[in-house]
């Protein structure tokens, strides 16, 4: 009887460290499928820009009707937006919007300027937390 209660302590242990593990390893997932998103959206960008004429940058909506963005956006977990400066827009920011979990409402922003790097955002303001998820 005193063996099965070990074996049942060292399982609760076990999983009590795994877990938390677990669930910072899906959400890390996560924000790599948002970051892959954004690169697609900046690809897409670059080649909309430049067929355009006058060069012009495009809202979501235009990059998918006109196939510059193949593929369903994952918008269960993520919201995304592109928003255009100028007129015609020659800045763009694309940004993914956590929608569920622990990071709800946090925000992954890449811009044309720093297209090397995607910087998370907390829910409000601008302040960047880091270039990683979750931050």
């Amino acid at each position: 009887m005193l063996e099965l209660l070990v074996t049942v302590v060292v399982i609760g242990i076990v999983a009590a460290v795994a877990m938390p593990l677990f669930a910072r390893s899906m959400e890390r997932e996560k924000g790599l499928y948002a970051e892959a998103t954004l690169w697609a959206i900046f690809n897409a960008e670059r080649a909309y820009f430049f067929d355009q004429i006058p060069n012009n940058y495009g809202t979501l909506t235009n990059l998918q009707s006109s196939r510059y963005l193949s593929g369903n956006l994952n918008t269960t977990e993520w919201s995304y937006a592109v928003i255009r400066t100028g007129s015609p827009a020659t800045a763009y920011s694309a940004t993914a919007t956590r929608l569920t979990g622990q990071y709800t409402n946090y925000r992954r922003r890449m811009t044309e300027a720093s297209a090397t790097q995607i910087d998370t955002l907390p829910p409000t303001g601008d302040t960047v937390l880091s270039q990683s998820w979750p931050p």
